[in-house]
């Protein structure tokens, strides 16, 4: 009976990751756009700006205070990660801390610039920067 059960829990625990990795790699939609475009992108979704970078949506959290004795405000915060051929970064931004930030410390030579949020989607502008030569 132990056995059983043993095997009855080892499937479902197989079942649980064999579904996780199928939603986080496989069930997404693609969006294509260029660099300067703004594209929409639901959770899980994937974003290929020309023929460089990806944009993968992670998470849209809500971290705005709906309480009526908040001090602050709150914001939306979405966790992107971005890549080219060779790097990738996990990303960060708020709607109203940091919509924008350069990728250079990433090793990256792009700027990603969150547009807007509604909490379901995302809106963003991929642009490239100008590597300075030393």
């Amino acid at each position: 009976m132990k056995r059983l059960f043993r095997l009855i829990l080892g499937l479902i625990v197989l079942a649980a990751a064999g579904f996780g990795i199928y939603k986080f790699f496989f069930d997404c939609e693609t969006r294509y756009a260029d660099f300067g475009q703004y594209f929409v992108l639901n959770e899980l979704d994937v974003g290929k700006i020309g023929e460089k970078v990806t944009v993968k949506l992670i998470d849209i959290e809500d971290d705005r205070c709906t309480s009526e004795d908040c001090v602050r405000e709150g914001q939306y915060m979405v966790k992107l990660l971005v890549k080219d051929d060779r790097h990738v970064a996990y990303v960060t931004l708020g709607t109203l801390s940091e919509t924008a930030k350069d990728l250079d410390e990433d090793k990256l030579d792009y700027n990603i610039e969150l547009i807007e949020t509604d909490g379901k989607t995302a809106t963003f502008k991929v642009s490239e920067i100008e590597v300075k030569k030393k």
